[in-house]
């Protein structure tokens, strides 16, 4: 299990894989100031999810220009939108050092845990090769010294037409 300081939670013990090389699911999800999105012990794609909100992270800590990004639930409607800000603006909002190192943390262990129970996966592969790239930027002055990621938790309603 991740830490308990850990933004990011993963039940590791619910990992499972229908066939070798398929996809891994288990639980995962975002832990906030009051509670957990979606809900305390989601299941998903953890494995997915997480090299999904890698590649969404690099992008915001390393263009300047993207002011947000969405990190996406596979299973489900739900997301979260995360957006770079100057100043704490409510429960939701940490700084980018405590996000960096949750994702690099939760990617850490879950490759660990895979590798230990022989859960192998293309996107396992993905993943390795991002927490070594973001393993490289570490340093608040490379990650946004001062700067905080606001985390705004969105699930996605689709309206049926009136008849």
């Amino acid at each position: 299990m991740a830490s308990d300081n850990s933004l990011i939670v993963l039940d590791l013990p619910t990992f499972r894989q229908k066939r070798p090389r398929g996809i891994v699911t288990g639980g995962i999800c975002f832990r906030f100031e009051g509670g957990v999105f979606p809900e305390a012990g989601w299941s998903d794609f953890p494995v997915a999810v997480l090299v999904d909100w890698t590649d969404a992270w690099m992008q915001l800590v390393q263009v300047a220009s993207r002011r947000d990004v969405t990190w996406r639930f596979m299973d489900g409607p739900h997301s979260l939108t995360v957006s770079r800000i100057d100043r704490t603006v409510s429960s939701g909002a940490f700084e980018f050092s405590r996000v960096h190192e949750s994702l690099l943390e939760a990617a850490g262990e879950v490759l660990t845990y895979c590798d230990a129970n022989q859960l192998g996966c293309r996107d396992l592969e993905v993943l390795r090769e991002q927490t070594q790239r973001m393993g490289m930027i570490r340093g608040a002055d490379r990650i946004g010294a001062g700067k905080i990621a606001y985390f705004e938790a969105r699930t996605k309603v689709t309206m049926m037409p009136k008849r």
